[in-house]
């Protein structure tokens, strides 16, 4: 059977029409950053969630001016200096929140299935809620033995998310997106045949939506990820490719950078971690941050934020950010690697709130924690 293409071509709704005075390519050579990541401290007004409400939370999301997660049988709200969060709706068990996402007009998020006492991931919905007290909207669902859940995003105008469907051999990966305020109108923007090619992590920037492209060459075992960006608010919304040979993925975007994770190693999937770069819009330059503690390659789901960018680390004896301003990273924690002690994981940034969570390994029990960062 013949190797599928590595750079197939999308599949549109309509016939596409050139974006206008698309930004650069984003192909330039990276370079590494030029500051020394070792010895730069940012020193922060670290809370927690009062009442004990932020315990042993999960899918925990910045949206900017709030955090929101799921704990406690709930989907939650807490806006920095409130005295106690506010409840957004109430969890059902048997279709408990996966993930969360949030903006000024409303939230977003995900059920998966539990039937005969297990979670079945393959049996979703994608949900939107305008505010507590409202009813809930199905905006997509599926019941697919092999289908995977959609990821997804909000802004004040949009929603897009991430998903398969169809069955095999004709599933497809679609771009779907609707406007806050025409529900019942989504549309497919982007397609690509499942079986070798998805799409994954859209995020918005006004009308912009991007995303990760992944294609597979089944037969040499070979990934090549890419990140795009379709303008939605054109008739024809047409992909602009990024990063493709830095194998982008994982993009977070505003007006002046994108930051995405890369690998140039073509055996490593594409989905999992990388090294952090920063494209820089205005010049088209690409920048790959080194970080210290030997995290450079392994980074995952970066955040970008008015001044800073955050991410996932591999490492959690230590949070890191980079400082869009200064072009340096920033120390906000570092623990004992040795010593069994606190920990740090999932970062989540937007505007200039940060909010992660924190626990010991002695208690186990996590806590989410939160920062309003510099400007």
């Amino acid at each position: 059977m013949a190797a599928p293409s590595v750079t197939p071509t999308p599949t549109y709704l309509a016939t596409p029409t050139p974006p206008p005075a698309p930004s650069p390519t984003g192909r330039a050579t990276p370079a590494a950053s030029p500051v020394s990541p070792e010895t730069v401290p940012l020193n922060l007004d670290i809370q927690e969630i009062p009442g004990g409400h932020g315990s042993q939370p999960r899918a925990v999301t910045s949206i900017g001016d709030a955090i929101i997660w799921v704990g406690a049988g709930a989907l939650w709200r807490y806006t920095p200096d409130a005295a106690e969060p506010e409840r957004i709706v109430k969890q059902d068990p048997s279709n408990p929140i996966e993930s969360v996402a949030g903006s000024t007009s409303g939230y977003v998020y995900l059920t998966e299935a539990v039937t005969a006492g297990q979670q079945n991931a393959n049996h979703w919905r994608l949900w939107f809620l305008a505010g507590p007290g409202e009813t809930p909207v199905v905006l997509d669902r599926y019941d697919n033995e092999h289908v995977p859940s959609p990821e997804f995003a909000i802004n004040d105008k949009w929603i897009v998310w991430t998903a398969i469907h169809g069955n095999d051999p004709n599933a497809m990966s679609v771009l779907r997106v609707v406007k806050v305020g025409a529900l019942d109108q989504p549309r497919d923007v982007v397609s690509y045949p499942a079986t070798d090619t998805n799409m994954w992590n859209p995020q918005l920037n006004g009308d912009e939506a991007w995303y990760g492209v992944n294609h597979n060459d089944w037969a040499n075992s070979l990934a090549y990820p890419r990140v795009e960006m379709v303008d939605l608010s054109a008739a024809s919304p047409t992909p602009v490719r990024y990063g493709e040979d830095v194998r982008a993925f994982m993009p977070s975007a505003t007006d002046a950078v994108v930051v995405w994770t890369g690998n140039p190693d073509y055996r490593l999937a594409a989905g999992s971690m990388g090294e952090l770069y920063i494209y820089w819009r205005a010049t088209g330059a690409l920048t790959k941050v080194a970080l210290p503690d030997g995290s450079s390659d392994q980074t995952s789901y970066p955040s970008v934020g008015n001044r800073f960018v955050a991410w996932w680390d591999e490492n959690p004896t230590h949070l890191l950010l980079y400082d869009l301003q200064a072009q340096e990273v920033r120390v906000v924690a570092r623990y004992d690697p040795t010593g069994g002690g606190e920990l740090v994981r999932a970062a989540s940034l937007k505007g200039d709130l940060l909010a992660f969570t924190y626990w010991q390994r002695e208690d186990v029990s996590s806590q989410l924690r939160w920062a309003v960062l510099p400007d």
